[in-house]
Formats: C-alpha cells, sequence, structure tokens
C-alpha cells in the first residue's frame, strides 16, 4: 500500500477510545459527498493457511469498488487486528489504492472487540471532521474474523455499543451500517459472533463458511456491494439494506 502519512495527510488522529487513523485532507477531496468505508480484517495466527486468499478478498474489494459508479464518492480505510490493531492505510479516495500491494502476516491472538472499536470510532471522528467541513457523509464498517475475542485490551461490547449510539445521537453522519463477517467451519465460533453481534448492536452477520478460494471470493463480492450499496444510499436519510451472499 502506498504510504499515506504524509505532511498533507489527516496523519495520527485520535478516535474517542485513543485509537488512531489518518486520512486525506479536505483540499485533496475532489467531491462534496462521501461514503467512509472502515474495513477490518483479522490477522490473527488462526488465519495463516489462508493468508493469500484473504490478500486476494482485500484486493477484489478494492478493484470492485473503483468500478462503482459512485467511486468517486468513496473514501476507504483498511486495518488489521491480532494482538493489537494496525492501520493498512487510512481513508483514501479508490484512485490512491494499488491493489495488489496489499501483503498480510498473520500471527497472534484476535482483539476482535478492539478492531471493531477501532473502525467505527475511525468512521466517526473522520466523518466528524468532513461534517464540520461542509462534507455529506454516511458510513459503512466491516468487519472479517475467523474466531472470538480474547485479546482485546481497550474496547468492550458496552463501548462498542455505547459508540454506536453516540453517533446516532450526534446525527454528524447521514447513517452508519456495521456488517460482522464470519469465517470457518466451527458452529461454536458461528454462535459465538452471531451472539457479539446482538449484544453490541451490530446490524448484520454473514457466516461465510470455510474459508475456501471461493467463498473469500463471494465474500469480496459482499462486501463491495454492501459498500457500493451503503454510498447509493447517501442522501436518502437512512442506511442501506441487508444484502445476502450469493
Amino acid at each position: 500500500m502506498p504510504d499515506l502519512m504524509t505532511s498533507t495527510a489527516l496523519a495520527g488522529q485520535n478516535t474517542v477510545s485513543q485509537f488512531q487513523f489518518s486520512g486525506q485532507q479536505v483540499a485533496e477531496l475532489t467531491s462534496t459527498e462521501y461514503t467512509l468505508a472502515g474495513l477490518a480484517v483479522d490477522l490473527s495466527s488462526s488465519v495463516g493457511p489462508f493468508t493469500k486468499e484473504l490478500e486476494k478478498a482485500y484486493a477484489a474489494v478494492v478493484k470492485a469498488c473503483r468500478r462503482s459508479p459512485r467511486a468517486h464518492n468513496l473514501l476507504l480505510r483498511g486495518a488489521t487486528f491480532n494482538d493489537a490493531v494496525r492501520e493498512l492505510h487510512g481513508f483514501v479516495e479508490l484512485s490512491r489504492l494499488q491493489e495488489d500491494q496489499t501483503t498480510f502476516a498473520p500471527n497472534g491472538m484476535t482483539a476482535l472487540y478492539d478492531g471493531a472499536l477501532d473502525a467505527i470510532e475511525a468512521v466517526e471522528t473522520y466523518g466528524r471532521y468532513l461534517t464540520a467541513k461542509d462534507f455529506f457523509v454516511n458510513g459503512i464498517v466491516v468487519i472479517v474474523t475467523d474466531g472470538a475475542e480474547n485479546r482485546s485490551r481497550t474496547a468492550t461490547i458496552r463501548k462498542i455499543k455505547e459508540a454506536l449510539a453516540r453517533i446516532a445521537r450526534a446525527e454528524q453522519l447521514e447513517s452508519i451500517k456495521t456488517i460482522l463477517i464470519g469465517i470457518g467451519d466451527s458452529s461454536v465460533v458461528q454462535a459465538g459472533l452471531e451472539q457479539f453481534r446482538k449484544d453490541a448492536g451490530l446490524d448484520q452477520f454473514l457466516w461465510v463458511g470455510d474459508a475456501t478460494p471461493g467463498r473469500l471470493a463471494k465474500m469480496a463480492e459482499f462486501i463491495s456491494k454492501s459498500i457500493s450499496s451503503a454510498s447509493l444510499s447517501l442522501g436518502t436519510g437512512g442506511p442501506s439494506q441487508n444484502l445476502g451472499l450469493n
């Protein structure tokens, strides 16, 4: 991924919970309304066997979003989580991304709650910044994981739920859509993730199943379509409808 931490970037900004993110400065933006898309990917050691497929899926999301009729109204941020949360790239227009330059190195455990809260609060904080500059903004957060929480140091289910309530009260984003995606073959993990979705107040849970190349390709298609749908809903007063896995 290109280096976005430049003097022209909104770099090193802190969210409510002191997570950091970066994004483009207003002077660099080419549209007046944006959908902020935050994608958080689990890179704990258990995803090691399908690392290359995850890299291809991320690249496919970027490529597909670039073909969207709303591509010029999308700002995409990528982050990963294992023992800690790391930003791949800040909120950036798709023309600045090269989808074939993402390299994942899985290790450690699963800070799922931290990954989710980081992604939600980054959309919240950057959305507040753009709204104050007279941009019209909505958001979508997609969290991809193959396991349950076992490492977070900052976030809790309560903090995630409170963040979503805070965003709704502030009315600085027209809407925010939150999607949790599970990968694997464990019914226990599947049930646990569905419970997490309910307890945290996330909008949708999608179980992909086994991490085969075909299923991960369909997951990438689902993510890109969900992002495009969120962008198409900008101006309608509400979030986009839930989509399914084809």
